[in-house]
């Protein structure tokens, strides 16, 4: 909406400039814009169409950009500044411009001699309208700081503005001594430039001027001539030098002179519109005609004077209806824009969070499956070494069997004799006697099914074994190595285990009817007893045995 409303006032209103090609600038490179922006503003003189490229360029600011992209914004806020500054007079907006432009450029520490300059440009600019010598003070503080600054950051185009300026507000001070540092290593340590030579011309002039020394001032003015070429970019410079030396005239009392000078000096300030050049004039030449007694050009330049002041000081009551409405058409552009801007921002924070959230989904997802992959892996092989384990038994239930067969033709009916014990160190049974009883122990939990009911106990397995229940339990502790639970669990979680591989007669029964069918009472406690004694838990070996058989 913003767009066509400026395209369409750019048809409508007279006073304007409003750029056509809006759209298509916004397809340009800053480093176009940029150009493109300081042609308008400082050669064809179109304040709206320079705002434009300008305003584009500060908007596409991003504290996330690389150094060449902020340096760039920093140029398009100071363009912004120029424009406003010079073309609307503007102060607030300019100064505004101005100071974000020193917030990006403190971020990549180049640009900040310029930044610099300029504020001092602002101060001096207002300290000639209004006449007061506070911000002048200001100005020259700020003419070093950028001098220094510039330097340091090998901007020796900012480098020599600032020398300029500061010469001339130090003679406006009556302060040239206090800039003798600055100018020494100026002179002694910078290329020899044109602009150096113009510099130390007009240092050495405006001395002699202050000293009274006439003849020489001009001398040095004069020599200012073979440094300036005639580019609109030197406007500036040949202003200077025909006022100063108007200025030199003046004090000799040869105004016709000083005032053939200022003339070509209001030329160049008419031509390029220069409003705060005119006014500096319109002053000159009124004092210049006062003295000369022409009092009516003394009151058409005074007249002149006042009002450009007035205009300058009140631009916004003054300016026309043309400049006034693309300046809000303006603001409205630089406020969409930026809401453009963090909106985009705002879009690319979310997708990179999005796609963050994804990639961390996606990397826990893979360690997932690695983890699940792995763990398959390990329950595979727990699953298959018990497969071993109960295919090995079965051997070893023959074996039990012979050994078994050989102790009882040795060992008469001592399982049954002897005192009741109370500890094991005390027992009569000898080592024969242990082995026999146990291979008993082992052929009554291979062979019966009675081991499967909840209700076996210890004395049971005594009654069954001929044999005095302390002398079981002492067995299965001393030749087995554990106690009549944990040997009685272990025979259970086998015979699960088969059960689990027994499809056919076994693969409608859950996992609890299971635990139940070979003595367990509870689900939880069979599952525990489970999984210390195989490494799965039931469920995970059932699958298993599933896939195998599948």
């Amino acid at each position: 909406l913003t767009v066509c409303l400026l395209w369409l006032y750019s048809l409508a209103a007279s006073g304007a400039n409003t750029p056509k090609y809006y759209n298509k600038w916004l397809k340009l490179s800053s480093e176009q814009l940029i150009s493109k922006g300081s042609d308008y503003a400082e050669i064809q003189g179109k304040a709206d169409s320079a705002l434009v490229c300008f305003s584009i360029v500060a908007n596409r600011y991003d504290e996330n950009m690389d150094k060449k992209g902020k340096k760039l914004a920093t140029a398009g806020y100071i363009g912004k500044w120029f424009v406003y500054f010079f073309s609307y007079f503007d102060y607030s907006q300019a100064y505004e411009n101005l100071v974000r432009a020193q917030e990006i450029a403190e971020q990549t520490n180049e640009g900040i001699g310029r930044v610099l300059l300029n504020f001092g440009c602002m101060y001096q600019t207002i300290s000639e309208q209004s006449g007061d010598p506070k911000p002048d003070s200001l100005a020259l503080d700020y003419y070093k700081k950028s001098f220094w600054q510039s330097l340091k950051e090998n901007d020796r185009g900012s480098a020599n503005m600032a020398v300029a300026n500061m010469i001339t507000v130090a003679y406006t001070l009556k302060c040239l001594k206090d800039i003798e540092k600055e100018l020494n290593f100026y002179s002694h340590n910078t290329a020899k430039t044109a602009e150096l030579n113009y510099n130390l011309l007009l240092y050495k002039g405006l001395r002699h001027l202050q000293n009274g020394e006439y003849t020489q001032a001009l001398e040095a003015f004069d020599g200012q001539k073979k440094y300036l070429n005639h580019d609109i970019g030197n406007s500036r410079y040949h202003l200077a030098m025909f006022t100063n030396k108007a200025r030199v005239h003046a004090k000799k009392g040869e105004y016709d002179k000083a005032i053939m000078l200022m003339s070509k000096a209001d030329s160049i300030a008419n031509m390029l519109d220069m409003k705060d050049a005119r006014l500096e004039v319109y002053s000159m030449m009124g004092e210049f005609y006062q003295k000369t007694g022409d009092n009516e050009r003394y009151e058409h330049f005074r007249n002149r004077y006042l009002q450009l002041k007035d205009s300058l000081l009140n631009y916004h009551q003054v300016a026309s209806v043309g400049e006034l409405r693309f300046l809000g058409e303006m603001k409205k552009v630089d406020k969409q824009m930026q809401e453009m801007e963090h909106q985009r921002r705002t879009q690319s924070l979310i997708t990179k969070t999005i796609i963050g959230i994804a990639v961390i989904i996606m990397i826990a997802m893979l360690i997932v499956w690695r983890k699940n992959k792995q763990l398959c892996q390990r329950n595979e092989m727990l699953y298959l070494k018990n497969v071993q384990m109960l295919s090995h038994e079965e051997e070893l239930k023959q074996q039990r069997k012979e050994l078994e067969q050989k102790l009882n033709a040795r060992v008469g009916e001592r399982l049954m004799n002897g005192d009741e014990q109370r500890k094991y160190k005390s027992s009569t049974l000898d080592d024969e006697t242990k082995q026999l009883l146990m291979q008993r122990i082992r052929s009554i939990m291979d062979t019966s099914e009675e081991i499967f009911s909840s209700d076996f106990s210890a004395q049971r397995l005594a009654t069954m074994a001929d044999a005095k229940y302390n002398y079981v339990s002492q067995t299965i502790n001393e030749c087995g190595g554990t106690n009549f639970n944990s040997l009685l669990n272990e025979y259970r979680i086998k015979e699960a285990c088969k059960r689990m591989n027994d499809n056919e007669h076994y693969g409608k029964l859950t996992i609890e009817a299971i635990g139940n069918s070979v003595g367990f009472k509870s689900r939880t406690t069979f599952i525990k007893f489970f999984k210390q004694q195989t490494g799965l838990t039931p469920s995970e070996y059932q699958r298993i045995a599933r896939q195998n058989r599948n």
